[in-house]
């Protein structure tokens, strides 16, 4: 699911699409595809969309979309299934299976890039400068996740993403508040957060949720996660997550901040909606005033200064001043 600043646009299997102005009311929209949809972005004035072949060995799919409602198919050049994309700065980046990333400048025109891999790429995200995909290598003894780094789309640097977390595989991805945040599952079931300044180094925190994870996003001051049978968490910084999952049998595989809100889609057509008010927080502070000169002098400029400084241990962070 995305936000385009106006509209929502959301996709799912065999085609599905849906858009909305406000996530409250739907529509069904004609994307002209059989072929499951595995993640939209928003970004160069439209939607872009990608997804599997419509059948083995015909290409995958991509879509173009102005507002949500009217698609275009475009020339993917790979076979291979497309699950994720970004829009970062000047261009777009798609990754998918056997190692397969594309770029485009204009969601129309595709290239092939050499990532250095054959295994299956979940998702990839843009910030601080560097795109950041996540995936996993599975094998007969469990998985591992890993982590692919690039400045521009074209050249890639892969890395353990988190040598000292066994078993881990890495679904979603995002940036937000000077953090890269990633989730998936361990191999036996349980939920997987990771946090990163760069995309290069790692911390995990494994079975803080109830369920495997799938799909992240920043919004507003949090991050919020997404993933099997309705499990929500909400987290202000990355490595602590309160469980907000709502009562749903199917799994949620996408989630966006858009107009205010928060808005998180899974299987069987499942909407959930949340406008995430922001309790008021207490914050142990000081906030005193000085002047100069001191002692006042006729006739010269006096200049006032305010001071605020920590006074306990609570923390406060976006403070206002009225």
């Amino acid at each position: 699911v995305a936000w385009s600043g106006a509209s929502f646009a959301a996709v799912g299997g065999s085609g599905s699409i849906l858009s909305s102005p406000d996530g409250v009311d739907w529509a069904v929209e004609d994307g002209g595809t059989t072929a499951d949809l595995r993640d939209v972005t928003w970004g160069d004035d439209q939607f872009v969309a990608v997804g599997g072949p419509p059948s083995f060995g015909e290409p995958a799919t991509i879509l173009t979309s102005p507002d949500g409602v009217t698609w275009t198919a475009q020339d993917a050049v790979t076979t291979n299934s497309l699950n994720g994309i970004v829009w970062g700065v000047t261009q777009f980046v798609a990754v998918g299976g056997s190692g397969t990333i594309l770029t485009s400048p204009d969601g129309v025109n595709w290239t092939t890039q050499e990532t250095g891999t054959t295994l299956g790429i979940s998702d990839v995200t843009w910030g601080n400068d560097r795109f950041v995909a996540v995936g996993s290598q599975c094998g007969a003894i469990g998985c591992s996740g890993f982590a692919l780094v690039s400045p521009d789309g074209a050249s890639w640097t892969p890395e353990d993403a988190l040598p000292d977390v066994p078993e881990d595989q890495l679904r979603g991805v995002t940036w937000g508040d000077g953090l890269f945040v990633a989730v998936g599952q361990q191999f036996s079931g349980d939920s997987l957060s990771a946090t990163s300044p760069d995309g290069l180094v790692w911390s995990g925190q494994p079975g803080l949720l109830p369920a495997p994870l799938v799909s992240v996003t920043w919004g507003e001051d949090r991050f919020v996660a997404v993933g099997s049978g309705g499990t929500i968490g909400s987290s202000l910084d990355g490595t602590t997550w309160s469980d907000e999952s709502v009562a749903a049998e199917s799994s949620l595989n996408g989630v966006v901040r858009g107009g205010g809100q928060f808005v998180a889609v899974g299987m069987g057509g499942a909407i959930f909606r949340s406008t995430c008010e922001v309790a008021a927080q207490e914050a142990d502070l000081v906030l005193s005033m000085t002047d100069s000169p001191d002692p006042v002098v006729r006739r010269q400029r006096l200049t006032y200064a305010l001071h605020v400084t920590k006074d306990g241990p609570a923390e406060a962070r976006n403070l206002l001043l009225v």
